[in-house]
């Protein structure tokens, strides 16, 4: 997979192959091209998950690129080693994703796919996380009423 990420932390565009990582690029005004990072990472096939950490430390990633399984065994690492310092995103791609061209330096990752965990409103219970172990969640947070794990 190609990534373009923007210097402002989020995800700009991913593509599975390199013709169209050019043509989007190509499609990039050169004010807003100048602020991509491109990379790419090696192993992934659609669907995969990026897990977004908003308390990462500096000079790790922000975001992970992972299967189904090693997004759900991070989230839970983070709620068992870190309880009260979690904020995380776990987006599913599922085929290429740019935000909108004409709005290009705009932060378009809400419109994918995703759900939130954090240490501020742990809700979740261990069935509810395993309920997400499924393809095509609902864009939206889970916010449960039960006690929580």
């Amino acid at each position: 997979m190609i990534v373009f990420e923007n210097k402002n932390n989020y995800i700009a565009g991913i593509f599975d192959l390199k013709y169209a990582a050019s043509n989007f690029l190509k499609a990039v005004p050169e004010g807003i091209r100048k602020d991509l990072i491109s990379y790419e990472v090696e192993g992934l096939n659609y669907p995969f998950c990026i897990v977004e950490d908003h308390n990462y430390d500096k000079g790790q990633n922000k975001f992970s690129f992972t299967s189904r399984g090693q997004a759900m065994s991070l989230i839970w690492y983070k709620m068992i080693y870190r309880p009260d310092d979690y904020s995380l995103a776990v987006y599913t791609i599922t085929q290429d994703y740019c935000g909108d061209l004409l709005m290009l330096g705009t932060d378009y990752m809400g419109t994918l796919d995703h759900v939130h965990f954090d240490a501020k409103d742990p809700t979740y219970t261990k069935a509810e996380l395993e309920d997400l172990g499924h393809w095509g969640y609902d864009r939206k947070s889970i916010q449960l009423s039960d006690g929580g794990i």
